[in-house]
């Protein structure tokens, strides 16, 4: 990208609409782990 920004993009698909990160979705759960693990790793953080 034009900052070289490490970034990433996801597309949850669900009936459940745009608020459906209010609500228990186990893949966006998943997704979201993913990106926090992989986060703290990055930062030494990980246990």
């Amino acid at each position: 990208d034009a900052v070289a920004a490490n970034v990433s993009f996801v597309e949850i698909k669900t009936d459940k609409g745009h608020d459906a990160f209010l609500l228990d979705e186990p893949e966006m759960f998943t997704t979201l782990r993913g990106f926090i693990d992989s986060a703290a790793r990055t930062r030494g953080l990980a246990g």
